[in-house]
């Protein structure tokens, strides 16, 4: 799944997509050779628990490319 917004570290999103009944957007099985490579679906529950669960770590735990310190690792 690819998420079509941004959002700031440790933020459910399934919160804010059920607000605002994001699309779930997916890749095509062929990927960018498919004919059409991004299919867009209707706001689901369940396809949006399935982002949750698959992307948890970096939800939990945001990677950071600062070297001189990050203020969100910092808090």
């Amino acid at each position: 799944m690819n998420l079509s917004v941004a959002f700031a570290p440790w933020t459910d999103p399934r919160t804010v997509a059920a607000r605002h009944r994001f699309p779930v957007i997916t890749m095509a099985e062929r990927g960018m050779a498919a004919e059409q490579p991004v299919i867009t679906q209707p706001y689901d529950a369940a396809g949006w628990y399935e982002f949750y669960r698959r992307h948890l770590d970096m939800i939990e735990a945001p990677c950071c490319f600062s070297s001189t310190g990050c203020p969100v690792h910092d808090r």
